[in-house]
């Protein structure tokens, strides 16, 4: 179980969280991500697979539904885990998307990464929750 602070944009109220993204030999990176449950996805600014070794020349594109119904190209791409708290999936698909600036976003996280957990957002303690679910990579059945 991990419990990780939550941070909130002031002038939009998101719900922020820390994540470390993760590939082979490269320094880890920690990007701010919007916290959306509701996105089916991980969404990383394209400056990040440049940054780790990957190349978009030759990625699959994706039509997805993006802020206020909008539909965006976007490319998608793996890397080898994403960390959120003390929490770590392995083998992460995102997409590779620069949000206009005047939104404030720069990264998002959405089910990919969540539908490993149970997950509790509390904001009287400013925290989300992250319990493993028997889907997790690292489970173990019994």
């Amino acid at each position: 179980m991990a419990e990780i602070p939550l941070l909130r944009d002031k002038d939009s109220n998101l719900v922020i969280v820390e994540g470390t993204i993760t590939h082979r030999q490269c320094k880890p990176i920690v990007i701010p991500f919007v916290l959306d449950t509701a996105c089916g996805c991980i969404v990383l600014p394209q400056w990040v697979p440049k940054r780790i070794g990957i190349s978009l020349k030759k990625a699959s594109k994706r039509t997805i539904l993006g802020i206020k119904g909008w539909r965006v190209r976007v490319k998608e791409f793996q890397f080898d885990g994403l960390a959120v708290g003390g929490e770590k999936v392995p083998n992460v698909t995102a997409m590779a998307y620069n949000f206009p600036r005047q939104t404030n976003i720069v990264a998002v996280l959405g089910l990919e990464f969540l539908k490993y957990y149970t997950f509790t957002l509390d904001f009287d303690e400013n925290q989300l929750i992250l319990n493993p679910g028997s889907s997790h990579p690292g489970a173990t059945e019994i």
